[in-house]
């Protein structure tokens, strides 16, 4: 926000869509949808038409946390559009977001085989993306282990994927001891789950 706040024009766009990554992760999405408006002014006045796919994928992806009006269907072509865009660039850091957009949606849709598949794909290069979109990707992986048709063998397994591609942070030991918690009380194994949620809970209380 104040790097956003002491520069103006395309510099300010580019600022306001990486704020919008952040904003995302604590699930701001009112203010996500805010910023990702202003940008999309901002990078279009300038003519900066990469800049501009970005903040319009920013706007798909908030506006149909808060937009009651703006259904799935709305947000998967859009943002399909806007991956046709990019593909055409030859943008693949553009696509690579573009992606993260639709397996959210097609989670939303209860179509976890082609969330899973999409996470699995960019975890492959989560190294190269930003920490947010990493967060990103690893949730694709949580979703399928928890809520998808993983046997619990392979959620397991997921999960520590999605560890390797958030990395070494207490954020991410918090979420890995959260959903793993479900996984091993979906197991039986009651007491481990206790002591993982107690895990995740202590992280939390000690970052605040």
């Amino acid at each position: 926000q104040r790097a956003a706040a002491l520069v103006d024009g395309v510099d300010r766009a580019a600022a306001l869509v990486r704020l919008c990554g952040v904003l995302e992760e604590i699930f701001d999405f009112r203010s996500v949808l805010d910023a990702a408006n202003e940008a999309l002014a901002l990078a279009e006045s300038a003519g900066d038409h990469p800049l501009a796919l970005r903040a319009r994928l920013r706007v798909v992806s908030a506006r149909g946390q808060v937009d009651p009006g703006y259904g799935i269907g709305s947000a998967e072509r859009d943002a399909t559009e806007i991956l046709k865009e990019f593909e055409r660039l030859g943008d693949a850091d553009g696509r690579d977001r573009c992606l993260i957009v639709l397996g959210h949606q097609a989670f939303y849709r209860g179509v976890s085989t082609r969330s899973y598949e999409i996470a699995q794909e960019l975890a492959e290069r989560a190294d190269q993306l930003p920490r947010y979109e990493r967060v990103a990707i690893a949730t694709g992986l949580h979703q399928a282990a928890y809520f998808g048709a993983l046997p619990l063998d392979e959620g397991f397994q997921a999960i520590e994927r999605a560890r390797g591609v958030m990395g070494d942070s207490l954020i991410a030991e918090a979420r890995t001891a959260t959903v793993t918690a479900g996984l091993l009380a979906m197991a039986g194994r009651s007491d481990e789950a206790d002591a993982s949620v107690d895990r995740a809970n202590q992280i939390l209380e000690d970052i605040g």
